[in-house]
């Protein structure tokens, strides 16, 4: 009874020579592992969780495992050598309460060191493994999530960047397999999109799909890492935020190899922290590989060499991790990544990244927005409402930030929300998983910023992408750290509704959309004559894709419109001698941002006809006769 488990307990408690950690069985012969209080867990005979033998050494301390956010494990009631498998009273008690359910384990949030007792001689026969509900709601959130990221593929054309991933990959332009294995930005991604468009095809809907596969298979990878560090609560809530959540939905049904470099993300950290806790051979090789696959996905992949070297010289020295271990992985992932290092760092120069002069007429890269220290609030609402809520991306590109007035009732509570949920989950994560996430969050970030504030680096989310799990990881733990149920409902709930709206807008707004480069392409090839003059600001890779064929585009850089006399003197000297005008206004932030060359444009010319596709007008301008009229020679 309650009082015979009571005094089994205290005189437990009072031997200290034979005291267990809770949740470890002393092995006669082996001298036990105490690395916490030696005691049961305060009210553990209240919940009801059974008694758990560990017959090997546990996990070091400090090395973020499922008990991440520093919980006491529950602890035996009997222990001691003189104590057999199901010999306690009180275990067969439970063994009696608890039949035809399975032990916990890494798929309940238990630790996965952790084996279940071998069975006694009263003991029932093992059962097979049944889903309960927590099972069911990460099947049911998978499903949801997966699903999503496969519907309407093809509803948007191509990008600027899909495209030079398209025709990277596929060997357009002279472009051969080693120019695609060789290539900094993302070779690893290039060479199976070249193989998964051999197998598949080209159109979008079907290049499309290894992006939303590798999505998919993200949303496993998240689960995992997340259940590993916290337990598999936070584990379903960060599933479901992720599953839901309009950024990482737009990478997933992009063209491009961000989510290729997420899933690699997710495998490389877990990889790094097995080799802190085993080192072995076996261990070593796999963190290597790991690393050097994921800067294969993207160079920003060199973020976890520095992450891991913080870790090791942070919480890694407590546990007599050798730092020479550590400086042997870097050194021989800089041996095998140098070609990609050296091709790197020839295209680092201000002209190549897009600074066209110095001097205030180019206060920023391609006079993009958000510059400086305001690229990172920016990023930060860009991972959790994504690219669809709120203004536009041109109304940001722009600096229209007036825009932003009819957003703020819903914003300004969104922001309260997603920044007060993180905070919460930086103050209630563990130290070893706090010392793992920060720097993983703050890194990518930091450098983004400071690039933009160099002005040598156009500001942009995706270049922080590495930063976005880490971001989601501190949200659930968070979420699930609240102790009122209720209001941890609600907060979820918020989290989910925010992001469902973004989502809804991604699927059904056009003003979100990518620019419609097909359909002007389809107008162009339709439309344009053999002397006809196009104008195309910024968006020639679509064009030409969607445009068979050799049309000759006219492509002002960016400075070319720097005032009215620029804008003027450009269309007389490059539109003499033709009779029609046709201009692609695409990203004008990067050549021009206050229109002077479209105004030029209807003050000299007739303005025939203006289309209007998503986020790219066309229009069509037609001299009256001769020369462009009101321009001086």
């Amino acid at each position: 009874g309650l009082v015979g488990r009571s005094l089994i307990r205290h005189a437990a408690a009072g031997e200290r020579d034979t005291a267990l950690r809770p949740g470890v069985r002393r092995v006669p012969g082996r001298r036990s592992h105490r690395a916490g209080a030696s005691g049961p867990a305060p009210g553990w005979e209240r919940r009801g969780i059974r008694r758990q033998h560990r017959t090997e050494a546990p996990r070091p301390a400090g090395v973020p495992g499922l008990h991440g956010l520093e919980h006491p494990a529950p602890g035996p009631v009997c222990s001691g050598d003189d104590q057999p498998h199901g010999a306690c009273p009180a275990d067969d008690h439970r063994r009696e309460s608890a039949q035809g359910r399975r032990q916990p384990g890494p798929a309940r949030g238990g630790n996965p060191q952790v084996k279940a007792a071998a069975p006694g001689p009263d003991s029932a026969p093992p059962r097979s493994w049944r889903p309960d509900r927590q099972d069911f709601a990460v099947l049911c959130i998978l499903a949801a999530g997966i699903a999503i990221r496969f519907l309407l593929l093809g509803q948007q054309g191509f990008w600027h960047d899909e495209i030079h991933s398209v025709t990277s990959a596929r060997g357009e332009a002279g472009t051969r397999l080693t120019d695609t294995i060789f290539n900094v930005h993302g070779p690893l991604y290039l060479v199976l999109l070249r193989g998964w468009m051999h197998v598949f095809g080209h159109t979008e809907a079907q290049i499309r799909t290894l992006s939303a596969l590798l999505g998919s298979v993200g949303l496993v990878l998240f689960y995992r890492m997340t259940r590993r560090l916290a337990g598999q609560t936070t584990g379903i809530i960060a599933l479901a935020i992720l599953a839901c959540s309009p950024y990482y939905l737009w990478y997933s049904q992009e063209a491009r190899n961000y989510a290729l470099l997420f899933d690699l993300g997710l495998i490389a950290v877990p990889a790094f922290l097995n080799e802190i806790e085993r080192r072995t051979r076996a261990s070593f090789l796999v963190a290597l590989l790991a690393i050097v696959a994921t800067c294969l996905a993207n160079l920003s992949g060199f973020f976890l060499l520095v992450l891991n070297g913080i870790y090791v010289l942070t919480v890694g020295r407590p546990l007599r991790y050798p730092v020479r271990r550590f400086l042997l992985l870097a050194l021989l992932a800089a041996v095998i990544l140098s070609p990609w290092i050296v091709r790197g760092a020839a295209g680092t120069s201000p002209l190549h990244l897009g600074v066209p002069q110095t001097g205030s007429d180019v206060p920023a890269v391609k006079g993009e927005s958000p510059p400086g220290v305001l690229s990172i609030p920016f990023t930060l609402y860009e991972f959790s409402l994504g690219l669809t809520l709120g203004p536009s991306v041109d109304e940001f590109k722009l600096h229209r930030f007036h825009a932003v007035i009819p957003h703020l009732w819903y914003l300004i509570p969104a922001a309260a929300l997603f920044a007060l949920t993180a905070f919460h989950g930086i103050r209630r994560a563990g130290a070893s998983v706090r010392s793992l996430l920060l720097p993983w969050f703050a890194l990518p970030i930091l450098l983004m910023a400071g690039l933009s504030v160099l002005n040598l680096k156009a500001p942009n989310s995706r270049y922080a992408f590495l930063s976005f799990a880490p971001y989601l990881i501190l949200l659930a733990i968070g979420v699930s750290s609240i102790r009122r149920r209720t209001l941890r409902i609600l907060t979820l709930a918020a989290i989910v509704l925010f992001s469902v709206g973004s989502d809804r807008q991604y699927f059904t707004d056009r003003e979100y959309w990518r620019p419609d480069a097909r359909a002007a392409g389809r107008l162009l090839t339709r439309e344009v004559g053999p002397g006809d003059a196009v104008v195309v600001y910024a968006l020639d890779y679509p064009l030409r894709y969607y445009v068979p064929g050799s049309m000759d585009f006219m492509l002002p850089g960016p400075g070319a419109f720097t005032d009215e006399r620029a804008a003027n003197a450009w269309l007389r000297v490059n539109t003499d001698g033709r009779q029609r005008v046709w201009i692609v206004q695409c990203q004008s932030w990067w050549v021009d941002r206050e229109d002077r060359f479209l105004r030029a444009c209807r003050d000299s010319m007739d303005l025939e006809r203006e289309w209007r596709f998503t986020r790219l007008p066309v229009y069509l301008f037609v001299k009256s006769n001769g020369p462009v009229a009101g321009l001086r020679p």
